[in-house]
């Protein structure tokens, strides 16, 4: 089981990364289209809730998405270089 520590590191990395990205016009130009396309997202208000959403984690919700996601499965992902 995770320590109540790793649960706020956890919570603490996305949410300063996300205060970075708000001054940017591409996090919200991708946010709303988001918000727009997604059936999970039913206001585009909902976006300005993502610090509840992300206080609201917990450590048994981090170990169901590690144990769903972190399998023996892989993908394998080749970048190629952008065409001028």
């Amino acid at each position: 089981m995770f320590k109540g520590d790793y649960v706020a590191r956890v919570r603490e990395q996305p949410r300063q990364a996300r205060i970075v990205r708000l001054d940017e016009n591409g996090f919200w130009l991708s946010a709303l289209r988001s918000a727009y396309h997604s059936a999970s997202i039913s206001e585009p208000l909902d976006i300005l809730s993502y610090n509840e959403l992300v206080d609201d984690l917990t450590a048994e919700d981090l170990q169901q998405a590690a144990t769903e996601w972190l399998t023996d499965r892989y993908v394998r992902v080749t970048l190629f270089p952008e065409q001028p």
